[in-house]
C-alpha cells in the first residue's frame, strides 16, 4: 500500500478496467489502453516477463511515480487517474498506474522522434 504521506489519486479495483489492449511494452512496463468509466484511459504495468520476485519493487517505484503524478497539475504533464493494485501472493502487490489518454504516442517515442 501507499505511505500514508504520499498525495494519492483514488483506488481503482481491477474490475472497473475493461478491453485492457496492449499499446507498448519495454523491459520493464507494458502501457495498454482500457475503458474505464466510458472513457478511454491509459494504464502503466509492470512488464509481464519481470520475475514475480521483482513485481513487489517495481510496484512500489510506480506506486511512487503515481504519487508523483497526483501532486503535479500541468496541460503538459498527463493526469493520473488513480491506482489499481493486485496481490501477487507471497510476491507483494502489483501496482497498475491509470492515467487520462493522449494519442500520439509516448514520450520515448517523441523525444526519439
Amino acid at each position: 500500500p501507499p505511505d500514508p504521506g504520499m498525495a494519492m489519486p483514488p483506488r481503482i479495483p481491477f474490475s472497473e478496467l475493461l478491453e485492457l489492449a496492449p499499446v507498448k511494452s519495454t523491459t520493464r512496463h507494458t502501457v495498454y489502453t482500457a475503458q474505464w468509466r466510458g472513457r478511454l484511459v491509459a494504464v502503466k504495468a509492470p512488464a509481464l516477463t519481470l520475475p514475480l520476485a521483482r513485481f513487489d519493487q517495481t510496484s512500489k517505484a510506480l506506486l511512487k511515480e503515481c504519487s508523483v503524478l497526483a501532486s503535479l497539475k500541468h496541460p503538459n504533464i498527463v493526469e493520473a487517474l488513480g491506482y489499481v493494485l493486485l496481490s501477487v501472493g507471497s510476491y507483494g502487490s502489483m501496482c497498475l498506474i491509470v492515467m487520462e489518454y493522449l494519442e500520439g504516442g509516448t514520450l520515448d517515442d517523441r523525444m526519439r522522434g
